[in-house]
């Protein structure tokens, strides 16, 4: 039962219910079952009994769940939980990540960490390092990358640095009032089912949240929901690479990558052909690359001064491992530095300093191997041994066919294996959304390769909508589904952990499909564009096809193009000129008292 409807209940025609017992009855029980109120007697007085959701996370997600929540139901009492002392999640760029220390379990398989506890086990990190680099832009157009009528200030760069990201959703919890609802400096360590939840499928104080502040005073509290918007991208994912355990030089992660000067007259391999491996190795080449812009160099590099020659400096030998060949550049010129990288298929062995691709070619005196591979998915606080994960995981192992021999690991570098490899998350429901075995517990942004802000927001906003829901009211068929299994790509192999890593990939524009679905399950995306100005809680209209069409106009540009794309827009600062702006927005960040929210107005 709606708001209004309970409005309409109370108006004084109410009392020709008191001549027809039968309706009555029935009235009563209506008003019983509704998620916001409960009869304390049938002559006494409605009392309200407010909704209490937690929300994880004030990144993208998080952000967008709160204020959903809000926005459906007014008398919430919403909780936000986030780590770190601002809002926006991982768009919060660190200059110093730390220097990560790489282990190995006993199936010779890489995990990396800043900290390690009794030599064995990654220790949690206060405010894990972001994965954010100076130099990185968004891959997506700015008005892919939006909240619903929240677009960006006129004169935005079409493909924006990381800052900017970070100033709109600043912005955002801003001009929304959500500082209010966050709890920063705070990190939920566990969330399990509370005794009420014993027997019922759905139904109020659902879940125990247990938190740690800044203080150090820890907090056990009950919660009716629990969204979880905490993205995954501090654990990172290593392939197993035969050898790898014995290599000489160093071996780490893009989600430490801070910038190429260090590999200056080195050679380093980049495993990894997606966004972040591509920039890598492009930021590599720059160094063999003249800082002066010429017809020849449309992409300077930003790390020598325009001076500087060179070809008087060491250079950095860069060699790129893919699974399958790049396309070639036969229809405009190639960037410069692309003449610095040498391609080469998948490893699949490491000898000492020497590593062997699967072509049968070798590179030898290697000093540093650099995985930009991904990131699994984690989750600390939701414990395998607590209900309903006991029965119900989130994370289950895969079993993989990629090993080492028994013994073959050194014990000396030899780690505990974590408990589950999260490549996905599992007990979900087909929109990556609600966990099936009690969907008072969502995920929000699991879907990859996509546009996230529509789609996540979507998310957020059918997510509130069931929070809200009586708990004796059947859900909308369709929400629940089981998802499908995901299929074999042939450039991304076959075996079992290759295919279920595909299990939250989305080919875009599939994002805007889903989104859409999870409107109309919900009685909404219809098709006049857009919100009434000042009607916030009026139903969404479904994607418009402007967003479809710039996602497909992105799509029909080759792929080599789109990993440079954003240095070659028009009205996008290049090299120096934008690592500068960055530069000044995180020093402003880092002058303000850490007591103090860091947001601000974009101006």
């Amino acid at each position: 039962m709606r708001n209004a409807e309970l409005e309409f209940f109370f108006h004084p025609v109410v009392l020709i219910l008191l001549a027809e017992p039968d309706k009555l009855a029935s009235f009563l029980t209506r008003l019983a079952s509704h998620r916001s109120f409960h009869l304390r007697s049938i002559m006494g007085s409605v009392e309200p009994e407010r909704l209490r959701v937690a929300v994880i996370g004030a990144g993208i997600g998080g952000l967008a769940m709160a204020k959903q929540q809000r926005d459906r139901t007014p008398d919430a009492e919403i909780v936000v939980f986030e780590v770190r002392r601002n809002v926006g999640g991982i768009w919060n760029y660190e200059e110093d990540a730390g220097v990560p220390q790489t282990r190995f379990d006993e199936e010779g398989r890489a995990q990396a960490a800043n900290v390690w506890v009794k030599g064995d086990v990654p220790k949690e990190e206060e405010v894990p390092p972001s994965p954010v680099y100076p130099t990185l832009k968004t891959n997506l157009h700015k008005d892919l990358m939006t909240f619903r009528g929240e677009p960006y200030p006129p004169g935005t760069s079409p493909y924006p640095p990381h800052c900017t990201i970070l100033a709109y959703l600043e912005n955002y919890a801003a001009k929304h009032d959500l500082i209010s609802l966050i709890r920063f400096h705070t990190r939920v360590t566990r969330v399990r089912h509370s005794a009420a939840a014993e027997g019922a499928p759905r139904g109020r104080q659902r879940w125990l949240v247990e938190s740690a502040g800044a203080d150090g005073v820890s907090r056990e509290e009950t919660f009716d929901a629990v969204a979880v918007a905490t993205g995954h991208f501090a654990t990172p994912h290593f392939p197993f690479v035969s050898g790898l355990w014995d290599f000489e030089g160093e071996v780490t992660h893009a989600r430490w990558w801070r910038g190429p000067e260090k590999y200056r007259g080195k050679t380093v391999v980049v495993v990894g052909s997606h966004a972040s491996g591509s920039d890598l190795v492009r930021e590599l080449a720059w160094l063999n690359v003249p800082a002066s812009p010429a017809p020849s160099n449309p992409f300077p590099s930003p790390y020598l001064p325009a001076s500087t020659d060179p070809s008087r400096l060491p250079r950095a030998r860069i060699v790129q491992a893919l699974r399958h060949d790049p396309p070639p550049w036969n229809d405009r010129p190639a960037p410069k530095y692309l003449d610095e990288i040498e391609k080469r298929g998948e490893i699949v062995e490491v000898v000492g300093r020497t590593i062997s691709f699967k072509s049968g070619e070798k590179v030898e005196g290697v000093d540093a191997i650099i995985f930009a591979t991904g990131y699994r998915f984690s989750y600390p606080f939701l414990r395998a041994f607590d209900p309903p994960f006991d029965s119900h995981p989130v994370i289950r192992s895969v079993p993989s066919t990629q090993r080492a021999e028994p013994g073959t690991v050194p014990e000396s570098t030899v780690v505990a294996r974590p408990d589950a490899q999260g490549l996905f998350v599992d007990n979900l429901s087909k929109h990556h959304l609600f966990y099936r075995p009690d969907p008072t517990l969502t995920f929000i942004g699991l879907p990859q390769m996509i546009a996230p802000f529509p789609l996540w927001e979507t998310q957020a906003r059918v997510a509130a909508y069931l929070f809200a829901f009586p708990p004796s009211a059947p859900i909308p068929a369709g929400l629940l589904e089981p998802p499908k299994q995901p299929q074999a790509d042939e450039h991304e192999g076959t075996a079992e952990e290759d295919v279920v890593k595909r299990t939250h990939y989305l080919d875009p524009p599939a994002e805007f499909d889903v989104a859409d679905e999870l409107l109309r399950l919900i009685g909404e995306g219809g098709e006049e564009h857009g919100t009434p100005v000042g009607k916030e809680k009026a139903p969404w209209s479904k994607t418009p096809q402007w967003k479809r069409d710039l996602q497909l106009r992105q799509l029909d540009v080759p792929i080599k193009y789109i990993l440079v794309y954003p240095y070659a827009s028009e009205g996008t600062p290049a090299g120096s000129e934008m690592l500068e702006k960055c530069d000044a927005t995180v020093r402003s960040l880092r002058s303000r008292p850490a007591s103090a929210p860091a947001w601000r107005r974009l101006s």
